[in-house]
């Protein structure tokens, strides 16, 4: 009603003599069927007839829309209870069920394998392999485990994952971390049924992730060597997967290719979908690749299963070597064992591609003009550095000049230890950060302590994107002119961290050992050149210094 109307009828209302309140004019049916009155008592009807009408037609309209709000409301509630069914019981339902015909369908294979493989030993199936450049003769003189445990051989023909043949027709065994997850191996034996050895050889694979060859390398060597009986020396070659590696099982952890928050290498958390995790209901199980490491030094250390273990040699060449040096570096645990009096632990790090520096300085040299992406550097100078090696702090007004090239992040890990992640990716390695800072300051105060061996050969020396090939690099005998150089690098790391520690392998693994006594101030660990050899795991390992560093 318009205000004036108000007005009247307050001006109405408050004689008590008239015949008609309020209460009664709303009720009251039309004007025309109302008792005769006065025009006022008429107008005041009229009026408060009307108001009522227009009240009552906007409470009909405030009730339809209410209707429908709680409709929309019962609608959304049923469409959010629908999508939590389906997400916590109807998905992961469904993705169980997936998970169980694959590990069925894995289960299978393994039987398949198993029948096929019976009664081949592992001489006879690491002699149809090739790789790690490893020497093929086979070996007559017996070995401890050329047969299969009983215990063993029955689990190759249950369905139990933990003991199955590999495609070659070697037992690869799977240790369970925690939950159903479970990690793949080669060994001389089974962790798990422990053993009277007194020298373990953790094999690293490298980049190709092809534990098999590796394992079947340091077998023959086993067998070569004159340091010890055979049958004391565990051979144990770990296998980092991909997902799309071959007979991964459904619930073995795998990691991917992101450099570097999803690589192996450098102690990343493993794939979120791996293990079984996809239709899991809340945060997928991951775990890092050095807390696997962890698990497997726990378990050579435990004197339950290993009474008479002396040593453990964590060896690694090219990718591999990467893994360990970086491993050395940031574990608490092997830390704490290689520090203690009860086993030696030692580190075997063969030609790697780069290394983790423990400060923010690099050696002082240049090749030219390097044009620099985020993968590669490529020089159009020949490598020159000071007649004094010095060390200073790359910087962008520095580089092709007193430093080959120059980016913000050269000194984050793996490269170096001044950040274990990056802030504006949200990406971080949960392993280095579980001390906070702490981690980085243990690193420097301990790693000259530990027990560590370098090794690098004398003809690693290649390196692809230089003009100029070093005249004691392996070199390929034929080569396409147009897409490739005659040096054979065996795709060296040659992104701008790594061109900062030096122009190829060899001269990377001097000028570590040359910062290391500077950082020190006193010679720390030991480095080898062994001669005649470029990026060739078994000419590194089969060497007399190899061999002596693996089983002396």
């Amino acid at each position: 009603m318009a205000e004036s109307d108000i007005g009247e009828a307050q001006r109405l209302l408050p004689n008590p003599d008239k015949k008609y309140g309020i209460v009664a004019l709303a009720s009251a049916g039309p004007i025309d069927d109302a008792p005769s009155a006065s025009d006022d008592d008429n107008k005041l009807r009229r009026l408060v007839w009307g108001w009522s009408a227009m009240r009552l037609r906007r409470l009909k309209r405030l009730n339809v829309v209410r209707m429908w709000l709680l409709r929309v409301t019962l609608l959304l509630l049923l469409a959010l209870v629908g999508f939590i069914y389906y997400q916590r019981v109807y998905l992961p339902r469904i993705m169980q069920e997936e998970l169980q015909r694959r590990i069925e369908a894995h289960a299978a294979e393994a039987r398949v394998r198993a029948e096929k493989c019976r009664g081949v030993d592992w001489q006879t199936a690491c002699n149809a392999l090739s790789g790690a450049g490893a020497r093929r003769r086979y070996l007559h003189g017996g070995d401890n485990h050329s047969s299969v445990d009983v215990a063993d051989e029955n689990l190759l023909f249950s369905d139990d994952p933990t003991v199955t043949y590999d495609k070659f027709c070697l037992i690869k065994y799977r240790m369970r971390l925690y939950g159903n997850i479970t990690f793949p191996y080669h060994a001389s034996s089974n962790l798990a049924s422990g053993g009277h050895y007194t020298l373990a050889l953790l094999i690293q694979h490298g980049a190709m992730r092809n534990s098999e060859q590796y394992f079947c390398s340091f077998k023959q060597l086993m067998l070569e060597q004159g340091y010890r009986d055979f049958r004391n020396i565990l051979v144990i070659a770990p296998n980092f997967s991909y997902e799309s590696d071959s007979l991964v099982h459904p619930n073995d952890i795998f990691w991917n290719s992101s450099k570097p928050w999803g690589d192996w290498r450098v102690g990343a958390e493993s794939d979120p979908d791996c293990c079984g995790n996809k239709g899991r209901v809340g945060t997928p199980k991951t775990m890092s690749s050095f807390e696997v490491l962890d698990h497997i030094l726990a378990t050579l250390t435990s004197k339950k299963l290993f009474p008479n273990m002396e040593k453990i040699s964590y060896v690694g060449h090219s990718a591999g070597g990467q893994m360990v040096q970086r491993y050395a570096i940031i574990s608490v645990l092997a830390a704490l064992w290689d520090l203690s009096d009860g086993i030696d632990m030692k580190y075997i790090i063969a030609n790697p591609s780069s290394y983790t520096y423990l400060t923010p300085e690099r050696y002082r040299y240049n090749c030219g003009t390097c044009a620099c992406t985020p993968n590669s550097c490529t020089c159009d100078g020949e490598c020159t550095a000071p007649p004094y090696k010095t060390l200073g702090k790359p910087r962008r007004q520095s580089s092709g000049t007193t430093h080959p090239c120059y980016v913000w992040n050269y000194d984050r890990w793996p490269y170096g230890i001044s950040s274990f992640k990056d802030s504006v990716a949200g990406k971080f390695i949960p392993y280095a950060l579980r001390d906070g800072d702490l981690g980085a300051e243990r690193a420097v105060r301990l790693y000259n302590k530990l027990h560590v061996v370098y090794m690098v050969g004398q003809n690693d020396t290649c390196n692809d994107n230089l003009p100029v090939c070093d005249a004691s690099c392996w070199k390929r005998e034929d080569y396409d002119s147009e897409n490739e150089g005659p040096c054979w690098r065996n795709d060296m790391d040659t992104r701008c961290p790594a061109m900062l520690q030096g122009p190829c392998r060899r001269t990377r693994g001097y000028q570590y050992m040359d910062y290391l006594r500077t950082l020190y101030g006193m010679d720390t660990h030991r480095l080898y050149t062994i001669p005649g050899i470029g990026h060739n795991a078994s000419g590194m390992f089969g060497s007399e210094t190899g061999m002596r560093e693996l089983f002396g």
